[in-house]
């Protein structure tokens, strides 16, 4: 009888203390719902500073596009000649975020960047034509003004495709350059424009 009242007891008080164990720990630790908040905020933060990290990134990443140039001209392959040639050549700077449009070749500037590239093409203006044009060739003015150029090359694989360097080093003013283009008909006809380059910041 001893024994099982012995017994009663000792399970009594190892409930207890279980119990008050428990108790005790409820009182230290928060609620799961406050350390989920908690977790939650910390996290918000982390990815509030790592988005403020990757703003210059992002930043560098649109500026270092930016700075390789496109340049294409549309043709209206149509009737050109020398006479009306101006109107028929329409400039594009694709690599500009305003995408810079002129059917005035000889006024036409693009900016350019030190220690990038611009690069040329043409394509025709009417999309269901067959006829391809080529950027045959790019050079300065007798008086071109400002040297922007390095080197002016055409790249391996890109028919039809002008690229040059521009300098390591900022460069003041505007260079006059030409682009000669190759219309590939029977016969095949070339064509001169005179465009502008100027370096941005």
């Amino acid at each position: 009888m001893k024994t099982t009242t012995l017994l009663k007891r000792t399970i009594r008080t190892a409930s207890f203390l279980t119990i008050l164990l428990v108790l005790i720990s409820f009182k230290n630790e928060k609620p799961t719902s406050q350390n989920y908040l908690e977790i939650s905020k910390e996290l918000v933060l982390n990815n509030e500073n790592d988005y403020n990290l990757a703003i210059p990134v992002k930043n560098n990443a649109i500026e270092v596009e930016r700075k390789d140039v496109q340049v294409v001209l549309v043709i209206d392959t149509d009737g050109i000649n020398e006479a009306n040639l101006d109107a028929k050549v329409l400039f594009v700077n694709v690599g500009d975020t305003t995408a810079t449009r002129s059917g005035d070749p000889k006024n036409f500037l693009t900016k350019v960047y030190k220690n990038r590239k611009i690069e040329w093409s043409a394509v025709p203006q009417n999309e269901n034509s067959s006829l391809t044009i080529d950027v045959l060739a790019i050079f300065r003015k007798e008086d071109g003004g400002a040297e922007l150029m390095e080197d002016i090359y055409i790249e391996e694989g890109k028919k039809g495709v002008v690229t040059a360097k521009i300098k390591n080093k900022k460069v003041e003013g505007i260079e006059n350059y030409s682009v000669v283009f190759r219309i590939n008909e029977e016969p095949p006809r070339t064509f001169v424009v005179d465009p502008k380059l100027q370096m941005g910041d």
